[in-house]
Formats: C-alpha cells, sequence, structure tokens
C-alpha cells in the first residue's frame, strides 16, 4: 500500500542519514531494481507489521517475511536438498531465513525472483548469518529476529552488519 511505502521510504531516509549518505532521486531500472544514486545502493522492504530499508556504497538488498508454514511444493522451490540438509531447528524459521537471504541477494544483484535457483545457501555461519552463492560471488546475509515472528535479512559482501530497531522499523547502516 502506499502507506506502507512512506513508511519504507521514511526508513531508508534514517539509514542514509546513519551511514552519513545522500541519497538524491530514488529510481527504478526496467526490472523494477533500485538504482544507485551517485555511487549510493539503496533497498526497501516490507509486510503488513514492519517496514526495513538500507543503503550502502555498495550492491545491498534487505527483505523481511512473516514465519509461516510453507507447503511442501514451496519449500522444494526455494531451496534445494542439501541446502536444506544445513539447517537446524524449526523448519518455518530455518525456510523464513533462506527465503529472506536469497530474496535479498536477488535484491542486491537486481535480478528478482527469476535468479532463485541460481542462488545457493552455502554454508550456515550461526543463528543470525547465513553464507549464498550467487553468479559466482559470496554473499553473507544476516539476520534479525523480532518478537512477532518476522525475520529481516540484509546481504553484506565486505563488512558486518550492525541492526538498529526502531519500533516499527528495522534499518542497517
Amino acid at each position: 500500500t502506499q502507506a506502507l511505502s512512506q513508511e519504507a521510504r521514511r526508513a531508508l531516509a534514517i539509514s542514509a542519514q546513519m551511514n552519513d549518505s545522500v541519497l538524491g532521486p530514488l529510481r527504478k531500472g526496467s526490472r523494477g531494481e533500485p538504482l544507485p544514486n551517485n555511487g549510493i545502493h539503496w533497498s526497501i522492504s516490507h509486510t503488513i507489521a514492519y517496514v526495513a530499508a538500507v543503503v550502502a556504497d555498495r550492491p545491498i538488498g534487505i527483505d523481511v517475511e512473516g514465519i509461516k508454514d510453507l507447503e511442501p511444493n514451496v519449500l522444494k522451490r526455494i531451496a534445494a536438498e542439501v541446502e536444506w540438509s544445513l539447517g537446524t531447528g524449526a523448519i518455518d524459521y530455518f525456510s523464513c531465513r533462506i527465503w529472506t537471504a536469497k530474496e535479498a541477494v536477488l535484491k542486491a544483484n537486481g535480478v528478482g525472483l527469476a535468479g532463485l535457483s541460481e542462488c545457493r545457501v552455502v554454508e550456515v555461519i550461526d543463528d543470525s548469518e547465513l553464507r549464498l552463492s550467487y553468479d559466482g560471488e559470496a554473499w553473507r546475509a544476516s539476520h534479525f529476529l523480532a518478537l512477532d515472528r518476522h525475520i529481516a535479512s540484509v546481504t553484506e559482501t565486505k563488512r558486518g552488519v550492525e541492526w538498529h530497531y526502531d519500533h516499527s522499523h528495522l534499518i542497517d547502516i
């Protein structure tokens, strides 16, 4: 909705301010992918409960989703058996970690869900990070678990992630 989009852009402005970055006009490419402006990359996501936003000086992506049970046919589309074998704990939690991590990586690459089958989880680092591979490049996805069963994931290729939680906003710097 329009209200969620406005809140996501507000969260994006906060992330930019915390990063000492100037966003400039927010433009999208022909596939709807966010285009960098003056070397600043950006990504937003939202659910009914949360908005998430991130800016960085490198390609970056963010996704936020509610944890829920998924049908077996959907689970097969999200990840291969070898990826599922890396997981521990509840399947609904791990599937949300995988989904948000892959979505964030695909957003950072500007390809959307068309690249889902080529994006692979290669390592579970710990309860808050996964290592993925897409198009020959290694990506890290850091997770933030909200109390009401939502997970946000942001990609990271060079530095660690510091999460900031501002009431209903998840913001990465």
